[in-house]
């Protein structure tokens, strides 16, 4: 299995909480600065 990455959108108008990296973008507001990792 591939490594993955958890990202989370710190976008304040994105309502999607975190999703796993598949695009280099948010899924649901397609912003791509405001990204960061989730770090566990």
């Amino acid at each position: 299995m591939p490594a993955t990455l958890e990202i989370v959108c710190n976008d304040d108008t994105c309502e999607l909480d975190m999703f796993e990296l598949a695009d280099f973008s948010c899924p649901y507001c397609g912003q791509t600065e405001s990204l960061s990792e989730v770090e566990l």
